[in-house]
């Protein structure tokens, strides 16, 4: 029998963080590799949304810090802030950062790069335009697009989004912000910390409904009590009107009606998954929150993988780059392949203070019935913590309750998105809340909160 032939190996659809480490791992394997993106090659999400957020956090948590140095003896009257200055630092960052993900970088390591809107035409053939172009294997890395929700007028208003927001020369006056999620609590903190009076609105009883309770409560606190935010909970936007000073904004609790003027409109109301590239012509199954894959990131069709955004359940560039990895391996290795798992992944939301978390929370363990046990150890009790000044906060451990395992955790701090990864770990390797217990860690260090938090579980 003929063997079939294809144009490629690999044809991956989709530059982003999904999509780039797979090409360049095939690549390097040897496997001849098209990399086609519609938009610009690399991953436009990170550079257009997360990282220049995160960049403006880190200088306004500086900022914050120096306005409350006096306490330890450092004269800090009269501190201000240049936004163009901290504007110009962003995007020198970014420039940096980009150097592996450009065109060249990907011509350089073997990847044919092909810019189009690629449609499946059948199980094993696309179509790039007029072109047509046939693979062994496809990996289906499309990403998301911000998901606007069901509000009068807004299609017809330039509302703000998390890539314009972070384009902004300087902090709106006023800013309504509909959607009380990760990236709407961090713009909430940015722009409330340069003076900026923010509305932060949501549907839902509480801000950051993925997260345990008691980090809700936490951030909650810092928004409102810290950063002087106003937030509008169990509240539904009905409608937006372009006026001459900006926008009117109307919206509805507890049944009566209200509305506010602002300078400046962000809709931060979550993703939803890119799926128009014709996977019903190629038999791939999938639903409204994206392409249905196993752990190996296999569709149904065993030849196509997915993976980032399209897939979830995270929208994180962390959980995007992983799947690429596991994805490329895969392909490359189908005797031993890697499984990928959802459940290890960290987690990180940069409000002052910083959330991390990792594997399950209470909510989740409910759900699931799992019958589990958790404790809570605030930061107050880490020396470290207290050397600092940074007593906010807390590490909150879930166990399972026969197997004494980690199942997942939450830390509320200053240094949380660098302490989550010991209980990543924790959590991947399936650790014992004893094992956690008799690490020794750092002293002074702000983990040894996480030895308290273990400890209260034994």
């Amino acid at each position: 029998m003929t063997k079939q032939t294809y144009d490629y190996d690999v044809i991956i659809i989709g530059g982003g963080a999904g999509g780039s480490v797979a090409a360049a791992n095939l690549a390097a394997a040897g496997k001849k590799v098209a990399l086609v993106e519609a938009q610009t090659i690399g991953n436009t999400s990170l550079y257009s949304e997360s990282m220049p957020s995160k960049i403006m956090l880190e200088i306004a948590a500086l900022y914050e810090q120096v306005q409350r140095a006096s306490k330890f003896g450092i004269r800090s009257g009269g501190i201000g802030y240049n936004y163009p200055t901290m504007i110009a630092w962003k995007d020198s960052v970014i420039t940096q950062s980009k150097n592996d993900e450009s065109a060249a970088y990907f011509k350089s390591v073997g990847v044919t790069l092909l810019h189009g809107r690629a449609h499946f035409l059948t199980p094993h053939e696309i179509s790039i335009g007029q072109q047509h172009l046939t693979s062994a294997h496809f990996i289906v890395a499309t990403g998301s697009s911000n998901f606007i929700p069901d509000v009068q007028n807004i299609q017809n208003v330039p509302y703000l989004t998390a890539q314009s927001a972070n384009k902004l020369t300087r902090p709106p006056k006023t800013l309504f912000i509909i959607g009380a999620g990760s990236t709407g609590c961090e713009f909430a903190t940015l722009f409330s910390v340069y003076g900026t009076k923010v509305f932060l609105a949501d549907i839902e009883p509480r801000i950051l409904r993925d997260e345990d309770e008691e980090v809700s409560d936490a951030i909650q606190k810092s928004l409102t009590d810290q950063h002087h935010t106003k937030l509008l909970l169990n509240t539904r936007v009905v409608s937006v009107e372009k006026r001459s000073f900006g926008y009117q904004v109307a919206f509805t609790h507890a049944s009566k009606t209200y509305s506010v003027k602002v300078d400046a409109l962000l809709v931060t109301c979550g993703k939803t998954p890119n799926l128009d590239v014709g996977l019903e012509n190629a038999g791939v199954e999938f639903n409204p929150q994206g392409i249905i894959t196993n752990h190996f990131m296999q569709t149904n069709v065993p030849h196509i993988f997915a993976t980032g955004d399209v897939v979830g359940p995270y929208h994180l560039t962390n959980m995007a780059l992983h799947q690429s990895r596991t994805a490329a391996h895969n392909i490359i290795h189908p005797k031993k392949q890697l499984l990928s798992s959802s459940n290890d992944v960290a987690r990180t939301i940069w409000t002052l203070p910083r959330v991390a978390s990792v594997g399950l929370t209470e909510n989740d363990c409910m759900k699931r019935i799992i019958d589990y046990k958790k404790s809570v150890a605030q930061m107050s009790i880490s020396p470290a913590s207290v050397i600092k000044d940074n007593r906010v906060g807390f590490v909150k451990l879930i166990i399972d309750r026969k197997k004494k395992y980690l199942l997942g955790a939450s830390i509320v701090g200053p240094e949380s998105d660098a302490m989550i990864h010991e209980l990543a770990l924790a959590v991947s390797k399936k650790l014992t809340v004893e094992d956690l217990a008799n690490v020794i860690r750092a002293f002074p260090s702000p983990s040894d909160a996480i030895r308290s938090a273990a400890t209260k579980l034994l």
